[in-house]
């Protein structure tokens, strides 16, 4: 049993780990804190892994996982550190060989933006961003479609005005 778990763990690390830095960027702005943060997702999906039923994809438990572990994280720091704000322009300390100056820029910017957006609206966004439909959304958080949908409307306004500012 463990060594299942052992292989399902590894082959789910091996699909989503770029999907989950996104997750951790989208929430920890700070890099060490980023580390740790991704760590905490690693644990607390494998300590999910277990009570997985396949109710859902494999997909949207994992990212059910990650935001509802982003979100606890975020909320802790924010205990801690009261109304003090990390920023850093950097992303990550790892090189993208295929990217190219510009998208590495646009990326950043958008990551800011996202990451100035209220809790709720970040999520959204971040779950969109990877490609999710709003029902697949709408699982994840524990909403219906159409509130995701009315949310993410208005998430999209904020980061528009952000990005006029620019």
């Amino acid at each position: 049993m463990d060594s299942d778990r052992q292989q399902i763990f590894q082959t789910v690390i091996e699909s989503y780990e770029p999907a989950l830095w996104r997750v951790v960027y989208t929430y920890e702005a700070d890099t060490d804190q980023q580390q740790e943060l991704f760590q905490e997702i690693l644990l607390a999906i494998w300590k999910s892994l277990a009570k997985f039923k396949q109710l859902s994809s494999a997909q949207t438990f994992i990212y059910r996982v990650a935001h509802n572990t982003a979100l606890a994280h975020v909320q802790k720091q924010s205990r801690q550190l009261k109304n003090s704000w990390i920023q850093s322009e950097q992303l990550c300390d790892k090189p993208n060989p295929e990217s190219a100056l510009n998208t590495i820029q646009q990326s950043k910017q958008l990551t800011n933006a996202v990451r100035r957006l209220p809790i709720n609206y970040r999520q959204l966004v971040s779950l969109s961003l990877e490609g999710l439909s709003y029902t697949e959304i709408a699982a994840v958080v524990g909403q219906n479609a159409n509130q995701v949908g009315v949310t993410l409307s208005r998430a999209r306004q904020k980061l528009k005005a952000a990005f006029k500012a620019i």
